[in-house]
């Protein structure tokens, strides 16, 4: 993890998120000053509960869309956007939210950015804005063809971010993730996120819902790949306005892997409902994640077999 020796002012949107979370935990540690955003729809309070109260801390909770200027936001030298309306399957039942939140909050995040003059903008994109691409390894240059309208409002804040940049005088820096799991994830609902929701109701003896037969794959990635990864991206010299990286461990893993994985760290044997494939799901995704590595010296620092064992160890505790 990238070590941090000076003192910044941080802003991090959606900070009581799952992934805002753990940076906001992780940049305190090291002494940093963060303010964090969450308007609390899908963030918890009980993500920042033992941070909230420290002199380096402050927790703003505000919509991202109604973020204006004030004097709080003063000489802060990196925000980080993670503020974001999250799930494919809540994008297909209220595209306008999605696209509300994750485009029109997101240039209000960016516009922010230059009236306080940030050094860097960091936002989360999306593995969702490739699509169903029929190649083995995603590449940044590659086409983007998303078929969800979650995968639409992330490609279309790429898209502005790289226009608008050019007229700003910090740069900017987009982050495909793909597949992030880790502490802090929701778990719960129809909108939780595959590992959360499995190693929860598996632990508890639960039925789980497999949606196909099984062999839709996913980069799973350890969420402290993703922190090195978003620090790395503040600090690399960068010569372009305007960068797009992958952010991930550049392996494939299918359900059946994952779960015959939860089941060998777990030691239960759920009870599987199978149901059909849903609808804008993507059936295969991994990245390549050359470009990380060359121009940010991200490496992948743990593994998944090592991350979903940390994960479902950290439930179990």
């Amino acid at each position: 993890m990238l070590s941090l020796k000076k003192k910044y002012t941080w802003l991090v949107t959606g900070g009581a998120g799952f992934i805002g979370s753990n940076l906001c935990n992780f940049l305190i540690k090291k002494n940093q000053k963060v303010i964090c955003v969450d308007n609390l729809f899908t963030g918890k309070k009980e993500n920042i509960i033992h941070i909230k109260n420290l002199k380096n801390f402050k927790f703003i909770k505000k919509d991202i869309r109604k973020l204006n200027y004030s004097k709080t936001f003063e000489n802060i030298d990196y925000v980080v956007h993670l503020a974001a309306l999250g799930s494919v399957s809540r994008s297909i039942k209220n595209p306008r939210e999605t696209n509300s939140v994750n485009v029109d909050g997101s240039l209000n995040v960016l516009k922010l950015c230059n009236l306080i003059n940030v050094k860097k903008f960091i936002f989360a994109s999306s593995s969702s804005v490739y699509g169903n691409l029929k190649k083995e390894f995603k590449v940044e240059k590659d086409k983007t063809i998303p078929i969800s309208p979650y995968g639409i409002s992330k490609l279309t804040f790429e898209k502005y971010t790289r226009i608008l940049i050019e007229k700003y005088q910090f740069r900017a820096v987009g982050l495909r993730f793909f597949n992030v799991f880790g502490p802090n994830q929701n778990e719960n609902g129809s909108y939780a996120a595959v590992i959360p929701n499995w190693c929860n109701k598996i632990l508890n003896n639960k039925i789980i819902e497999l949606n196909g037969d099984g062999s839709t794959s996913r980069d799973f990635t350890h969420v402290e790949n993703v922190i090195d990864g978003i620090l790395k991206s503040c600090f690399f010299k960068q010569k372009n306005k305007f960068e797009i990286f992958n952010l991930a461990c550049g392996k494939e893993i299918s359900l059946n892997t994952l779960l015959k994985n939860i089941i060998k760290i777990s030691g239960k044997k759920p009870k599987i409902l199978k149901k059909p494939f849903r609808e804008g799901d993507i059936k295969r995704s991994k990245a390549a994640i050359k470009k990380a590595k060359y121009y940010l010296n991200y490496k992948v620092k743990i593994n998944f077999e090592t991350g979903i064992k940390k994960y479902i160890n950290g439930i179990v505790k």
